[in-house]
């Protein structure tokens, strides 16, 4: 038994952290998270982007790299798409114009300055709203943004648009750091 807790300890440490939960031991290692739970960690910081509920239904999702390196995630592009009912897309519209989310379609020199971080189809989008932001740094835990249009050319990109013809929220988070 010894052996084994030692071993199991060896483990640990050489992966990068170990902690004990309930008398089981939990392994991650020092290149990030296991996919899932960094997936759900990417999400919700996405949302919290957005003030959104969790309570979304998720329906499509990719996030690039998968996990969080020596503090670092180089190239970061999140894209997340939620289908929502006729009675969330009702409340969720009012709420948007509310925030200050505006019309769709992204004007061309937006939509200009978001290539490489927002997916093609989801610019094209012509009815609904958008809203679109830059952290300048740290895009996923920043917590002051400002509008794209204040910036000359973008280090990042938080992008979100309503899809008011399928009630789809499409958000889409990157970095070019």
């Amino acid at each position: 038994m010894k052996r084994l807790t030692w071993l199991l300890a060896a483990v640990a440490v050489f992966a990068g952290c170990g902690l004990l939960c309930g008398g089981g031991l939990v392994v991650t290692s020092l290149f990030g998270y296991p996919r899932p739970i960094q997936d759900r960690l990417d999400q919700r910081a996405m949302l919290r982007h957005f003030d959104l509920p969790t309570r979304l239904r998720l329906v499509e999702y990719e996030g690039y790299p998968a996990v969080v390196g020596f503090g670092q995630r180089e190239g970061l592009n999140l894209r997340a798409v939620f289908q929502l009912t006729e009675r969330q897309a009702e409340d969720l519209e009012r709420r948007l114009v509310e925030d200050g989310w505006l019309p769709l379609p992204v004007p061309a020199e937006t939509r200009r300055k978001l290539q490489g971080y927002v997916d093609p189809r989801t610019l094209a989008l012509s009815a609904g709203l958008y809203q679109c932001r830059t952290a300048g740094n740290d895009v996923l835990r920043a917590r002051e943004t400002r509008p794209c249009a204040e910036a000359d050319w973008l280090n990042d990109a938080i992008f979100g648009a309503f899809d008011a013809d399928t009630r789809r929220l499409h958000l889409q988070v990157g970095s070019g750091y």
